[in-house]
């Protein structure tokens, strides 16, 4: 069974809710050929393909939702505060209450809070050709946090007995920081450092950024979540994207290799959780088509059935292009290939 996503106030009840702060939206394309958003919410790359430079997501909307939670102090100094709340309830009739592997709404005839978002930011703006400065951090309560927690931040380290998330209030909801990260730029680069999101895939974490109240098998087994590191973006052309960085590997803050695990003998450097990350993004001139391929390369932990895991390179790449028909119709082709040794 599947509901269609239904948009609703934030003191509203349904299916699936998803809205800004005290204040219904609706979803709407950005006419560049990426996925839809929610209008009027800045056009951060977190909620489009994750190839969007920070250059464009600097462009202001000219009429805004009421935000309460923004004072006149944040917005003179360009920081804006704003979130939503996305819920829902999802069945069949498979007998047990959890429906796993589907997610992120895992369990069956629960309904559930998935998100609780708030955001805090201050977007670069580049547009000047000047320097500028930003950064931002996301906060994430609900039944979702347990599929964004990093180890060594809001996970318990791997080293540690279990290690599951520790930032739980209860065995369903907990809270994460899928981001907090720092940016500088100028010109035609950004650099961005600290925690943020993947750049890989096509769907995303929050959810007005998502047609879908489900996700594929793809970004749930085959993609990381976030991504701890230093990320330098070059707007090329003003139709060529490219990404680079250093990070440490999927889904970790601080936590080094398994001290127990059993590093693959015939790749050097197994004991290092340094990994690469790379994005090349191509759009058309009418900003209707993007193609996009994205890399990730370095040592992750093969399996957690037992505490000799074996460690090894990891790598994937992902190519996603998108193509907007019309102002209704949305044309998406994914292909993800990776493999670790």
């Amino acid at each position: 069974m599947k509901f269609n996503w239904t948009k609703l106030p934030l003191l509203g009840a349904g299916l699936t809710a998803a809205a800004t702060l005290l204040a219904s939206t609706a979803l709407g394309q950005t006419g560049s050929g990426l996925p839809p958003v929610a209008a009027n919410v800045p056009q951060e790359d977190a909620y489009q393909l994750r190839g969007l430079p920070p250059q464009e997501s600097a462009q202001e909307v000219e009429e805004g939702p009421t935000r309460y939670l923004e004072t006149e102090f944040l917005k003179e100094r360009g920081i804006a505060t704003y979130g939503w709340i996305n819920a829902g309830i999802g069945g069949n009739n498979w007998g047990s209450p959890f429906n796993g592997p589907i997610t992120f709404n895992d369990r069956n005839w629960m309904a559930q809070v998935n998100q609780l978002y708030l955001v805090n930011e201050k977007v670069l703006d580049l547009e000047d050709g000047g320097a500028d400065w930003g950064g931002r951090v996301d906060l994430l309560y609900g039944t979702d946090s347990i599929f964004t927690t990093a180890r060594g931040l809001d996970g318990n380290l791997l080293n540690q007995s279990g290690g599951f998330p520790s930032w739980n209030s209860s065995k369903y909801y907990g809270l994460a920081m899928p981001q907090l990260y720092g940016e500088v730029g100028y010109g035609d680069h950004a650099v961005k450092f600290g925690h943020f999101y993947t750049i890989i895939g096509y769907e995303v974490v929050p959810a007005i950024g998502n047609f879908f109240y489900t996700h594929a098998y793809t970004m749930q087994y085959g993609e990381p979540f976030t991504h701890t590191g230093i990320l330098d973006t070059w707007k090329a052309t003003d139709n060529t994207t490219v990404f680079a960085g250093i990070t440490n590997g999927w889904d970790n803050y601080s936590d080094p290799m398994n001290i127990l695990g059993i590093a693959n003998p015939g790749y050097p450097g197994a004991n290092s959780n340094a990994a690469f990350l790379g994005v090349a993004s191509i759009k058309s001139d009418d900003e209707t088509q993007t193609l996009t391929m994205t890399t990730s390369s370095g040592n992750e932990i093969g399996g957690f059935t037992s505490p000799l895991a074996t460690i090894g390179n990891r790598s994937v790449l992902s190519t996603v292009y998108v193509n907007e028909i019309n102002d209704k119709v949305t044309y998406v082709f994914q292909n993800d290939n990776g493999w670790q040794f």
